[in-house]
């Protein structure tokens, strides 16, 4: 797919050069700016279907990087609690 895609753009390159001279680079990064658009917003549709599947399964991603004070210090007593009970 993506062979097939490179070879469609640079026949397209050629013709936008050869049939619209000064005005095909425009008209191609016109075309190119339009392309990256739309597969930002695919794949930002993407994302917000993943996290759609993700809530419905319940799954959680836990970041544990932007926790609070107190959710470390429940974590640490937990431990604590566990490894004293071992």
């Amino acid at each position: 797919m993506n062979i097939l895609g490179t070879i469609i753009a640079i026949i397209l390159v050629v013709v936008f050069s050869i049939v619209l001279a000064p005005f095909g680079g425009i008209v191609l990064l016109a075309i190119t700016t339009v392309m990256v658009l739309k597969l930002y917003q695919q794949n930002k549709q993407m994302a917000d279907d993943l996290q759609k599947i993700k809530e419905k399964l319940g799954i959680v991603e836990k970041d544990d990087f932007n926790l609070s004070n107190e959710e470390i210090e429940e974590e640490l007593e937990k431990e604590w609690q566990e490894n004293k009970n071992e």
